[in-house]
């Protein structure tokens, strides 16, 4: 059979991470590498290996004899992690072992933050319309307002002059009657 021996963020080894069934890392943690062992101690160096990470790769990678396996720049997502070995004798272990690997995707990258960023940019396009019509009918309001104040001050000179007309013809018409 194949054991995973040793497990490393960055080459600094973290081996807590392989007591759970899932190893989980942040975004920023996506260059790891993972040692393994096959259990045939016969002609040690003889022992062959394939590894793939499911989810980045569909093919077996055969490395030959070397005992670890190398991953940079891996994107958020669910993977898993498969190694199979054979023994000195060209004998494969096709079933091997895996574990599975979650990178937690930045908060920026998450559904949440994508719904609220639209959220809030249709809020601020709503926003932005309503306050530029507000803006508009503010704007037609003062406008008809001062139409008013004209044509108050139009009706007041037509009133003072139909006042002064009436007067004066008023007044003719009690100096004809005299």
């Amino acid at each position: 059979s194949v054991q995973i021996t040793d497990f490393k963020i960055f080459n600094i080894t973290v081996n807590e991470k392989l007591r759970s069934d899932e190893i989980v890392l942040d975004h920023t943690e996506n260059f790891f590498s993972f040692e393994f062992a096959a259990l045939c101690f016969e002609v040690p160096e003889k022992n062959q290996y394939a590894y793939r990470l499911e989810g980045l790769e569909d093919h077996w990678n055969e490395i030959g004899n070397r005992r670890f396996a190398s991953f940079t720049n891996i994107d958020p997502g669910d993977y898993v992690f498969h190694v199979r070995g054979s023994n000195n004798d060209g004998v494969w272990n096709m079933k091997g072992t895996s574990i599975k690997i979650r990178i937690i995707p930045p908060f920026w990258e998450t559904i949440w933050f994508r719904v609220v960023s639209i959220v809030i940019f249709i809020g601020a396009v709503v926003g932005g319309v309503r306050y530029s019509a507000y803006k508009k009918f503010r704007r037609q309001i003062g406008e008809l307002e001062q139409q008013k104040r004209i044509l108050e001050e139009r009706q007041k000179t037509r009133d003072k002059i139909a006042r002064d007309l009436h007067d004066e013809l008023g007044a003719r018409l009690t100096e004809i009657t005299y």
